[in-house]
């Protein structure tokens, strides 16, 4: 089994060593192989999240303490 690097910055969606730009403005439900990347969680995940962006799912954190 391998570990694979998910990294998702400013402009570019990297996994392992496969590098696309962001499809997403800002990341969030970035679409990958039938999943979708949290950078929350830094997880791939399979269901779209319901918030819309990233500030929206910290001011969920911060209201309720966690997702």
């Amino acid at each position: 089994m391998k570990i694979i690097a998910i990294a998702c910055n400013d402009r570019f969606f990297t996994i392992g060593k496969t590098r696309r730009k962001i499809i997403t403005s800002n990341g969030c439900n970035e679409p990958c192989k039938n999943r979708f990347y949290c950078p929350k969680r830094n997880w791939l995940m399979l269901e779209k999240c319901p918030f819309l962006n990233l500030n929206e799912c910290n001011n969920f954190v911060k209201m309720c303490g966690k997702i």
